[in-house]
């Protein structure tokens, strides 16, 4: 009787362990797009009040990372964007932002606030994706606070990794690869 009741609350046991970790596989896997991504063509157009519309361009590195309290954190580095991790939630190929976010940004030689509302980041394929945020934007401007409705729009790559640093031929790894040999104990006659 006791190794039936041992039995018993071993399977138990091993059956609380099996459902505790079923939330794990509500989770997206988000390994495809973590990483670093650039944008190659990028747009902040801001429809700002007694300025009309201002349109920024935008380069520059987005590092991907998983996130803890969202799915994913997407860092921008831009010039125009001084601070901007914005944690978004992954459903199939398509991110979207947590609402009401916001990034700081340099506009005509101060800074400002863009508060994101709306948004998404598709990506198209493990290695070219698309941002389109929506939100509004405050900076101060000669002594006045002016407001904004914005969009930001950039076209992302992935940054290719290339373990020998050099083209997708390898021909400028092979370069320094060479170069590094012949650094070494070629002039020392050794």
């Amino acid at each position: 009787m006791k190794r039936i009741l041992l039995g018993l609350f071993a399977v138990a046991v091993a059956s609380i362990g099996f459902v505790s970790c079923g939330s794990d596989d509500d989770k997206p896997d988000v390994t495809p797009y973590v990483g670093q991504w650039y944008i190659g063509q990028g747009n902040v157009n801001m429809n700002c009040m007694n300025l009309g519309t201002q349109n920024i361009a935008i380069s520059g590195a987005v590092s991907i990372t998983k996130g803890t309290a969202a799915d994913l954190v997407v860092t921008l580095s831009d010039p125009t964007f001084q601070s901007c991790a914005l944690q978004m939630n992954l459903k199939g190929n398509v991110a979207t932002p947590v609402a009401n976010q916001s990034c700081t940004f340099a506009f005509q030689g101060t800074m400002g606030t863009f508060t994101v509302s709306t948004g998404s980041l598709t990506f198209a394929s493990g290695v070219q994706a698309s941002m389109n945020l929506s939100g509004t934007a405050s900076a101060q401007f000669l002594g006045a606070t002016i407001m904004c409705q914005g969009t930001v729009t950039a076209g992302l790559s992935r940054m290719a990794s290339m373990p020998d640093a050099g083209g997708q031929d390898g021909s400028a790894g092979d370069a320094a690869s060479n170069a590094d040999t012949t650094t070494g104990d070629a002039g020392t006659g050794g």
